[in-house]
């Protein structure tokens, strides 16, 4: 897998065009992971919420906790981003951030043009190595630290 550089996490938005439209992507922070990873577990919270609602309040009670001590593996995070929930939610993310007016929602776009621009997006952010390869997140971690 290839490494990170500084050069990746400082890119710039690349333009993609959606529905005949030229639209600015913004690289994703680490704090739009960190949101993402936020969305997934309210998201898990909802999903436990609603599939326990007939058990007794204490097992439900250990199942959410249960649920919100555990944690989240990257591995969970990069196939989550891999959904068209998860495509949906980077593609929105990134839009907005290069330009707040966009109502990302309301673009005409196929499922492959997504994954296409989502593709682009992870490369911009340094989260692809190469062609639909993954960066190993850990590689810009010095090897003592990991």
């Amino acid at each position: 897998m290839g490494k990170l550089s500084v050069g990746q996490l400082e890119a710039r938005p690349v333009t993609i065009t959606i529905g005949g439209q030229e639209r600015p992507l913004a690289p994703l922070t680490l704090g739009d992971l960190a949101d993402f990873e936020r969305y997934l577990r309210e998201q898990r919270v909802r999903e436990l919420a609603a599939s326990t609602a007939d058990w007794p309040a204490n097992d439900r009670q250990q199942a959410m906790l249960r649920l919100l001590d555990g944690v989240l593996p990257l591995e969970s995070l990069l196939a989550a981003m891999g959904t068209l929930d998860g495509l949906r939610w980077l593609l929105r993310r990134s839009l907005q951030r290069a330009d707040p007016e966009t109502a990302a929602d309301d673009l005409p776009i196929t499922i492959g043009q997504m994954q296409e621009a989502v593709s682009q997006l992870l490369a911009v952010s340094g989260l692809l190595a190469g062609p639909g390869e993954p960066a190993d997140p850990t590689s810009a971690v010095p090897t003592g630290q990991r």
